[in-house]
């Protein structure tokens, strides 16, 4: 089981929150840059780390990035690479201070 870490951040350049996330050891790592409905540029990320404390420091080291820009977080257990994948179920989500 692997445990995946996904944002959505309005910035136009991720180079910042992408060496964050190089910090840790990673399984994989998807990015990109788009546009959200309204034409702001928005950069999406997903990233899969091994251990559970891991993915919460990730998370936490990724939360003051929600805080200055917006956007959101979240976590959830994948098991798309066992032999018996489940569906994917967000455990966490993080969109800022309140």
């Amino acid at each position: 089981m692997k445990y995946s870490c996904r944002g959505y951040i309005p910035v136009s350049d991720g180079s910042a929150i992408v060496a964050t996330i190089n910090s840790y050891t990673l399984w994989r790592l998807v990015t990109q840059d788009s546009q959200d409905d309204q034409g702001r540029d928005l950069f999406t990320f997903e990233a899969w780390v091994n251990t559970e404390a891991d993915k919460t420091v990730l998370f936490d080291d990724l939360k003051p990035f929600v805080n200055t820009h917006g956007g959101s977080i979240d976590w959830h257990e994948c098991t798309h690479d066992e032999s018996n994948p489940q569906p994917c179920v967000i455990a966490e989500a993080y969109t800022g201070e309140s």
